[in-house]
């Protein structure tokens, strides 16, 4: 973090002004800023971790759901930090929210989300194939929700 200040001050001293390199070094004279770079950095580790493993050769499908939802699990509980400040707190809680939007099902007697995830009855039911995970998941509907298992009448 400390590293931003100087790049923008070697910047200022060594390159052509610029109306965006002025405007970058006023807004780090303002500690608000300062601060909501550095939380910006700290925190979004998670997200980058997990688009880069999206990103990999070889993305595991059946493990896709679980890192998803353990991506929703930590900005939930990130949002209820006692510690951090509100507007830190409301960043997390919006992430939470629109992952849950997509990627979790309404309570019963619940409308649900108007927009759906198409592949999210897939990943759910790919988690099967995962040896660690199977014993703990209940079959049910998972059938369905893989294409062409029931057309070739595969019985689990």
């Amino acid at each position: 973090m400390d590293f931003y200040p100087q790049f923008i001050a070697f910047e200022v001293d060594n390159s052509h002004p610029t109306n965006a390199l002025d405007e970058l070094s006023r807004l780090f004279e303002n500690k608000d800023v300062i601060r909501d770079v550095k939380f910006i950095a700290e925190n979004t580790k998670a997200v980058i971790d997990l688009l880069r493993w999206f990103e990999a050769r070889q993305v595991n499908a059946h493990k896709a759901y679980n890192r998803v939802m353990d991506l929703l699990a930590w900005a939930s509980h990130k949002s209820l930090d006692p510690t951090i400040p509100p507007e830190h707190a409301k960043a997390f809680e919006d992430t939470a929210s629109r992952l849950e939007q997509y990627y979790s099902l309404a309570p019963v007697g619940v409308r649900g989300p108007t927009f759906h995830q198409q592949g999210l009855d897939f990943l759910k039911a790919v988690r099967l194939f995962d040896p660690q995970q199977t014993k703990a998941l209940s079959l049910e509907g998972f059938v369905e929700a893989i294409p062409s298992i029931q057309d070739n009448a595969i019985a689990l």
